[in-house]
């Protein structure tokens, strides 16, 4: 059924008489973290094929509520989804923006993430909702960068920082980085706290 999605314009018409995206993400389930990740890929290929359609079948509360539900309660695969939601977050400024307004979808972010990079003896730290896999730092690139695309897509990228005492974190997190030669993070929460500094994202995300 994913691969219909992928097959042509054509296909995907006939997919959205049926009942287009949603039909995919009603499939979403907590019991199979595979076929999550092929169904959510699926819906970021349409995504990028079809935004303006697809991006209001995204943010209905009841599909946002959802997709945090899966990212917060995957285990074994955890960086492939995040990855296809950062995917989201960056083909999309309206999905960007409607997760930010989801309260669960950010404190995931900023526990499952962020708080990896807080320090290093954190991250031996044995805590029933962070798998190892959360201090990968692929793992934290890809939170640190819906972040970011949530940044670059906000109107008030400062104030929305500030709502969640993120700027600490942020000049922590750059500290570690740097501690660790992770360069990519670096550049990514360097990104951000200019963005903080300035109040304003740039016109384009930087090359990541």
């Amino acid at each position: 059924m994913c691969s219909f999605v992928h097959a042509s314009k054509i296909t995907r018409d006939i997919l959205w008489g049926c009942g287009g995206p949603a039909i995919y993400l009603e499939q979403l389930s907590p019991t199979d973290e595979a076929m999550n990740a092929k169904i959510l890929d699926s819906i970021a290929y349409w995504l990028q094929a079809d935004t303006a359609r697809v991006e209001e079948v995204v943010t209905q509360s009841q599909h946002i509520k959802i997709i945090t539900q899966i990212l917060k309660q995957t285990e074994l695969i955890y960086l492939n989804i995040i990855t296809i939601v950062c995917r989201f977050t960056r083909i999309s400024k309206a999905v960007a923006l409607s997760l930010s307004t989801y309260p669960d979808f950010i404190n995931e972010i900023i526990h499952r993430y962020s708080s990896a990079l807080r320090a290093e003896d954190r991250m031996t730290v044995k805590d029933s909702r962070v798998p190892n896999e959360a201090s990968n730092p692929q793992v934290v690139k890809q939170g640190l960068e819906i972040l970011l695309n949530i940044c670059l897509a906000h109107p008030n990228p400062r104030a929305y920082l500030n709502s969640h005492s993120l700027y600490p974190l942020l000049t922590q997190i750059a500290k570690t980085a740097q501690a660790r030669n992770l360069v990519i993070i670096e550049d990514i929460v360097g990104s951000l706290v200019s963005i903080y500094n300035t109040g304003q994202a740039a016109s384009t995300a930087p090359a990541r």
